[in-house]
């Protein structure tokens, strides 16, 4: 009897061994295929068409934060008279405080929406950006609850401003 309960033991730990090999193996040749998206988080200097007047007035900025395929923003207007076109004047107060834009990155496509109420010249303004990427670059459609048709706009990421230099954001 002694030698019967031996055998079960060993047929019952040789299955389940051999189950936990095959499941591993199964979720490694699943991983190896998975990639993580591309970095699209950083800062953006908006060039857009037709927007609402109150907008008009402001050179745009938008950052981007990310964690996968999901992602944060905040819109902002950048000071007209910037030394250095390519570097955006951000500060800890904009990537510390809560981003008032929430979306998701998506087969190359993000989207983006929101209440945006840290423009001077616009108060409390939802908007909704959808843009592809290429490469450094966005492209798409900005629609604000201000006008009823959406604007077109062009987005290039941007070098970042070192910590020490002081902010020209209005």
């Amino acid at each position: 009897m002694s030698k019967i309960k031996n055998i079960q033991h060993l047929a019952f730990y040789a299955i389940a061994i051999s189950l936990v090999l095959i499941l591993f193996k199964i979720v490694t040749s699943y991983g190896k295929n998975i990639q993580a998206p591309p970095a699209i988080g950083g800062y953006y200097k908006l060039t857009a068409r037709n927007l609402p007047e109150c907008f008009q007035s402001n050179q745009l900025g938008l950052i981007v934060q990310q964690s996968g395929i999901y992602l944060n923003g905040s819109l902002f207007a950048i000071e007209q008279n910037i030394n250095d076109s390519n570097a955006l004047p951000v500060t800890n107060k904009f990537t510390l405080e809560k981003p008032s834009l929430i979306g998701h990155w998506q087969n190359q496509k993000i989207t983006l929406s929101g209440l945006v109420s840290n423009l001077s010249s616009c108060q409390k303004v939802n908007v909704t950006l959808q843009a592809s990427i290429d490469k450094e670059n966005l492209n798409g459609e900005i629609n604000l609850n201000l006008t009823p048709r959406s604007s077109k706009f062009s987005a290039r990421k941007q070098d970042t401003v070192k910590a020490n230099e002081s902010p020209k954001i209005h």
